[in-house]
């Protein structure tokens, strides 16, 4: 069969978390004897990734790089407000979208088409099935439901291609019914989660990355790891670590990754009092995140929502051999219940 994704993020590079999950979606179709190609925007930071049998169509839609905004988590700031310029690149982004479609598709048919992300690539995917009579698959991912709450233009874009796709996955249950909320059938609606690669996690080392960071041999360390903007809640993490720091001298908190937020959550912890205990180490790159993780004795766990972030939940990772905790307001109860041992099932 032969696919063709249409994505505003895909991996610029090896070690890109951008979009990775569509990668990975991508390479498994090739492994399963698919020919897959990908369209997706030019970024500064993209960089041709050999051995990969997947074939990506990067297009140009802006007139200088420092107006590539429209992709790979540069268009919304922190991911809850669309930033100025963006809006006026969509009419370029989209005629270059479909005119890569068109021009593969003339070349030799495809089967199948499959959007990531309501707006901007479902929407595109849908107009571009719809003129070369293809079956349409949909994807959400979460910025793309929050962009359609929030905008009721995009929520008109997302709603036609809800319409047009055949089926619309959700990486998430919640996201699901909120987009069920703004239009989309309930029929054509299914949650299939992203996967984890779980081969990867047991029997990592994190003593490397300790010493990289300089925290103790035996210091104890809650960690982190995702874009610096506001749906990951990582402000909340910072709240709720804070009392447990301030208890312990061993303890520490590393949040790895980058994002627009960065400085705001390093002046949080600096007005805390945190300065040295809660590290900021900036962009992980994924083959490193197995290490990052097992740096730690643990690991936060996401919240689905920002708002739904206020719970306890410690359990154990069977991936990474690690404790999870949610990030909670009685964070310091359940840590002081079992004499600061993560040992706490919730």
């Amino acid at each position: 069969m032969r696919v063709c994704m249409i994505s505003s993020s895909y991996p610029r590079h090896k070690d890109d978390g951008a979009g990775a999950y569509v990668g990975a979606l991508a390479s498994q179709l090739v492994s399963a004897g698919h020919e897959v190609h990908v369209i997706a925007p030019h970024d500064p930071l993209a960089r041709s990734v050999p051995g990969t049998k997947v074939h990506v169509h990067r297009f140009h839609y802006a007139p200088c790089d420092a107006l590539a905004l429209a992709g790979h988590g540069r268009s919304l700031h922190a991911d809850v407000k669309m930033k100025g310029a963006v809006p006026f690149l969509m009419v370029p982004y989209a005629w270059a979208t479909v005119a890569v479609a068109l021009r593969l598709h003339r070349r030799e048919p495809f089967d199948i088409v499959h959007g990531h992300w309501a707006v901007p690539g479902g929407v595109l995917a849908a107009f571009f099935a719809n003129l070369v009579r293809l079956p349409l698959v949909m994807t959400l991912h979460g910025s793309d439901v929050y962009v359609t709450e929030k905008s009721r233009a995009c929520a008109l874009f997302a709603r036609y291609g809800y319409n047009k796709a055949s089926c619309v996955t959700s990486v998430s249950g919640d996201l699901r019914e909120r987009a069920i909320a703004l239009g989309l059938d309930e029929a054509r609606a299914i949650v299939v989660p992203s996967g984890v690669d779980s081969a990867r996690f047991p029997g990592v080392s994190g003593v490397a990355m300790r010493e990289e960071l300089g925290l103790p041999a035996s210091a104890r360390v809650i960690v982190a790891l995702g874009r610096l903007v506001h749906k990951k809640g990582f402000c909340h993490l910072i709240d709720a670590v804070t009392p447990i720091i301030r208890d312990s001298d061993d303890v520490y908190c590393v949040i790895g990754g980058d994002g627009d937020l960065r400085h705001t959550l390093s002046e949080q912890a600096t007005w805390l009092g945190l300065d040295g205990r809660v590290l900021f180490p900036g962009a992980v790159p994924s083959s490193r995140a197995p290490e990052f993780i097992a740096m730690g004795e643990v690991t936060r766990g996401d919240g689905r929502r920002p708002s739904s972030c206020c719970f306890v939940c410690w359990r154990y990772s069977g991936r990474s051999g690690r404790w999870q905790v949610g990030l909670a307001r009685t964070a310091r109860r359940t840590w002081r219940a079992n004499g600061g041992d993560t040992d706490a099932s919730g």
